[in-house]
């Protein structure tokens, strides 16, 4: 069992094609920039996505110095002409993402269920999103 320090962030990558599901923990800051530049790296590596979501609910903070990669990620997601959605953001780092650009309204779902229902129907016909990574800590 890996020990998570108040200011990590850990993540997972869950896929079943054509969705890729990124679920992130923890804080989004200047301390776990190299985190999520491993994220991003690992991302990379999946082919055959079309659909991505990033589950948000327990992320507790995404500072200004980290905002950066994030952009990095969905610019790398959108490159691939993959459909993107942020599922349960807090309501503040909603607003705040919202207010500075980084994530489109269309972009947004309460839950796992919106996030899904809001793809194409192509999407809809996954039964079950399985883990298929390992966790990452950083």
């Amino acid at each position: 069992m890996s020990h998570i320090k108040d200011s990590g962030l850990r993540y997972f990558l869950s896929e079943n094609r054509p969705i890729l599901v990124i679920t992130l923990l923890g804080r989004i800051d200047q301390f776990t920039i190299d985190a999520l530049i491993n994220c991003k790296t690992e991302i990379a590596g999946y082919d055959d996505i079309k659909y991505v979501v990033f589950y948000c609910r327990d992320v507790e903070a995404i500072t200004e110095d980290a905002i950066d990669v994030l952009v990095q990620i969905q610019s790398e997601i959108r490159a691939r002409s993959c459909a993107l959605n942020f599922s349960a953001l807090k309501p503040v780092l909603r607003e705040q993402l919202l207010a500075a650009g980084i994530i489109r309204p269309d972009e947004v779902s309460n839950n796992m269920q919106g996030a899904i229902s809001g793809f194409s129907p192509d999407a809809m016909n996954v039964k079950k999103v399985r883990v298929s990574g390992h966790g990452r800590y950083g």
